[in-house]
């Protein structure tokens, strides 16, 4: 089974966001922050990076209890989720357009305007 990597203290007193991780390998990478976790994974929905970020500073952040930041952490999945939904509608939407498109371009190249997907009237 593999060993999560151990938090340390901040390296920065400043930066609350800053740690100290070993890798699976037991390195020491120093100077990585929440941020820097989010890119790592590729995280690109805004609700998620907020959640995150919540997740892994509960309490930390000094603007709330470890409780407060958790509990806050639903609104922001559920607008990850919804922004994951909007993603996927816009992609449905665009194929869609696209089919359509390309139907009206096959009925204009008929003669009749009978045109027939996957024909070419040229």
């Amino acid at each position: 089974m593999q060993e999560t990597p151990k938090i340390e203290k901040g390296l920065n007193s400043g930066n609350k966001y800053l740690r100290t991780i070993r890798n699976t390998e037991g390195v020491k990478l120093t100077g990585v922050d929440v941020y820097a976790v989010i890119e790592a994974f590729n995280v690109t929905n805004a609700g998620a990076q907020h959640a995150i970020k919540k997740l892994l500073c509960a309490g930390i952040r000094g603007k709330g209890t470890t409780d407060n930041d958790l509990l806050e952490c639903i609104p922001a999945i559920n607008r990850a989720v919804q922004i994951e939904k909007d993603r996927a509608g816009v992609k449905k939407e665009k194929i869609e357009t696209l089919d359509l498109i390309e139907k009206q371009v096959n009925a204009l190249k008929h003669p009749f305007g009978l045109g027939v997907k996957g024909v070419d009237y040229d």
